[in-house]
């Protein structure tokens, strides 16, 4: 069977700053049968040439999408979901996706993961996935979708970037255009599809990331709109008396948000770094030790598994699996996400750094990717792995390395930038459990 028709759309009006880094999000993806169309509002900010630039570089065949499977407009529209409503009229692939200014897939290979797992385009009409949302600092931070959609009805359990419709859906249900759908529409649009049964398919993969601004950050106004969706198509007195009370809650939340959120972040600042780093981090008890990161940082560690003295660690979102040894003076930098397998060695002063900036960004944009460590997996002592990196099951990594890109399964890397120097058997079978006294 021919691989799906996948079609992306991306609506822009002056975004001149953003549409650069999202469409080459979608022009580096790696799965090639791909139309892309982007739809501009009739911008004034120099949008039209940027566009009209990667046009041309299309047309030079810099990127895998032939040139016909590139088309643009630019005109005055009635706001964002009248231009997605105009650019569904021109797909013509068998799936659709909005991708659109200020937004990006969160790596060059998620279509070609979403549309090459087995059984997810069973009998779908819908496949959404997990995103990460980009503060104005740079900083992200995941939201994990909800493979329940029971709890649709009390908000959105995804985002509509990270969901991949049918195109005959998309095409037969357009986003409403009235005021009071201003920013709702989307959720609107899927709640329909819910009430209506249609099939929705989770799969577990990253999607993409999006700027947490603009009229759909105001919560109160969102709480609001959610219960209008919700009670239109399915009235129920206990679904009204929830959301009212939830609009309520949202309402004191935003009122208080700024003082009780400074007062929040000093003392988690203080537990959670300086306490954790300095102070928890040499008691010479590992019981204790984990005690903490457990409960006070929100760390997810496993069965058996070791964090020894002098680990340093930025950021919580870090999960460890069993039977798993961070040695000495290691740093854990969790701020876009570590997540490490069973059994896996990692030497004393391994730096595990999930953070960058943006080089050419006039704010020094922070810039961020996760790690992922496979199972059985060997780091050598003062090795640096970078964010991004997913290093596969039974790896080893020299010491002294500095791991820039994914590393195969069974595969030993060394050097700056890290090479293949080897290859390691993959028959293993072994449990990890080094607690030493003191350590």
């Amino acid at each position: 069977m021919d691989k799906p028709f996948v079609s992306i759309i991306t609506v822009v009006y002056n975004g001149v700053k953003k549409i650069e880094e999202t469409m080459l999000s979608v022009l580096n993806q790696t799965y090639k049968n791909i139309e892309y169309i982007v739809v501009d509002g009739n911008s004034n900010d120099g949008t039209i040439e940027v566009v009209e630039a990667y046009k041309n570089r299309i047309e030079k065949h810099e990127f895998n999408l032939s040139p016909n499977n590139f088309s643009w407009m630019s005109e005055p529209d009635e706001g964002v979901y009248d231009a997605m409503n105009k650019a569904v009229k021109l797909v013509s692939g068998d799936w659709v996706v909005f991708m659109n200014a200020g937004d990006g897939f969160i790596d060059n290979n998620v279509i070609e993961d979403v549309f090459t797992t087995p059984g997810f385009l069973n009998d779908a009409d819908v496949i959404y996935g997990n995103d990460w949302i980009e503060f104005e600092s740079g900083y992200r931070k995941l939201h994990i979708a909800d493979n329940n959609l029971e709890e649709l009805w009390k908000a959105p359990v995804f985002r509509h970037g990270a969901m991949f419709t049918k195109t005959i859906l998309q095409k037969n249900m357009p986003f409403k255009l009235t005021e009071k759908y201003s920013i709702c529409a989307d959720y609107d649009f899927i709640y329909h599809l819910y009430i209506f049964k249609k099939s929705f398919r989770y799969i577990n993969r990253d999607i993409l990331y999006y700027e947490q601004d603009g009229i759909s950050s105001d919560a109160v106004r969102c709480a609001k709109d959610n219960r209008m969706v919700v009670l239109s198509y399915d009235y129920k007195f206990y679904k009204n008396v929830w959301h009212l009370i939830n609009i309520f809650k949202v309402t004191l939340k935003t009122l208080f948000k700024k003082p009780i959120k400074k007062i929040l972040n000093i003392g988690a600042l203080l537990l959670r770094y300086n306490i954790a780093n300095y102070i928890v981090a040499y008691i010479p008890f590992h019981w204790l030790r984990l005690v903490y990161y457990k409960v006070i940082c929100n760390i997810k560690i496993g069965r058996d598994t070791s964090i020894h003295i002098g680990t340093f660690i930025v950021g919580v979102d870090i999960k460890i699996d069993q039977n798993s040894i961070i040695n000495r003076n290691c740093l854990l930098d969790g701020r876009s996400g570590i997540n490490i397998g069973k059994n896996v060695s990692i030497s004393p002063d391994v730096h595990l750094i999930t953070g960058s900036h943006d080089v050419n960004s006039e704010r020094f944009k922070y810039k961020g990717a996760p790690i992922i460590i496979g199972d059985y997996v060997w780091i050598g002592s003062r090795a640096t792995i970078l964010q991004g990196v997913k290093i596969g099951k039974g790896a080893v990594v020299a010491a002294g390395a500095v791991v820039t890109k994914d590393v195969a399964p069974f595969s030993i890397v060394g050097g700056v930038p890290a090479v293949v120097i080897g290859k390691r058997k993959e028959a293993l079978n072994y449990d990890l459990c080094w607690k030493p006294w003191f350590s």
